[in-house]
């Protein structure tokens, strides 16, 4: 299924940027002074403390000393690969991805290239982690307008309209990539208080889990009421700008 196919390649390209951004965050720390304290984060009342999975840069990341720090030749063949794929499936969903992977390569063209096209700032807080199933990327952004432009311009190749919503005085605004047998999966994207969100949203969770991972309600018990964060970094001598784990 051509479907299958884009999200195994979305998840490669991921595993990749990931790796990189871990190097650099470990090439450029210093020599451990003991741990410091983890800063409170509104954000993390919005994070379930049984998150499959977290990253979170706490503090500030210039995002674009890592562009420059990133071989960007290195990683040409991967995206160049990723992109033939993704542009050989006719299924609108497959070209909406082709462009956004598209507009992401051109945008590693420079640092200001890419803080353009996202809408950031040169430096970012940013976090990852699942609400149930979900994957939720959420980050600060300082021009919503860019992105929703980089959207504009994947729906215009590959003629997927997004639905818009308002749920729970939330603009929001869906992306149908498969409704088969009535089983549905959405990208969901949103931008609110300075931060923009992206998600998902399947026939097989609940309605409460897209409303958590929007930033709309809270978990029961949230990654923000725990000290697991504060014991990781304790125990590993880390210097709380950027932390991460999977819940095993």
């Amino acid at each position: 299924m051509e479907f299958k196919l884009i999200m195994k390649k979305a998840l490669i390209a991921t595993a990749i940027i990931t790796a990189g951004v871990t190097t650099y965050l470990y090439q450029q720390q210093s020599e451990p002074q003991g741990a410091v304290q983890i800063p409170a984060m509104n954000e993390l009342a919005f994070v379930p403390a049984d998150t499959l999975l977290f990253f979170g840069q706490l503090h500030a990341f210039p995002i674009k000393n890592y562009l420059s720090f990133l071989n960007v030749g290195q990683t040409e063949s991967q995206r160049a690969a990723l992109e033939h794929d993704l542009l050989e499936t006719k299924e609108p969903a497959g070209i909406f991805f082709a462009s956004l992977m598209q507009q992401y390569s051109q945008a590693l063209a420079s640092p200001q290239a890419f803080t353009t096209t996202f809408g950031l700032n040169d430096d970012v807080k940013g976090l990852f982690y699942t609400v149930g199933l979900l994957p939720v990327l959420r980050y600060e952004i300082a021009k919503p307008d860019a992105l929703w432009q980089m959207f504009a311009n994947a729906e215009k190749e590959s003629g997927l309209v997004g639905k818009k919503e308002n749920i729970q005085g939330l603009d929001v605004v869906k992306y149908e990539l498969a409704n088969d047998s009535e089983q549905l999966l959405e990208l969901v994207v949103a931008v609110q208080n300075g931060w923009a969100t992206v998600t998902f949203n399947s026939s097989f969770n609940e309605e409460a889990d897209l409303l958590q991972a929007l930033a709309l309600e809270k978990p029961q018990s949230s990654l923000g009421q725990t000290d697991t964060l504060q014991t990781l970094a304790n125990r590993h001598q880390l210097d709380g700008k950027s932390i991460g784990f999977v819940n095993h």
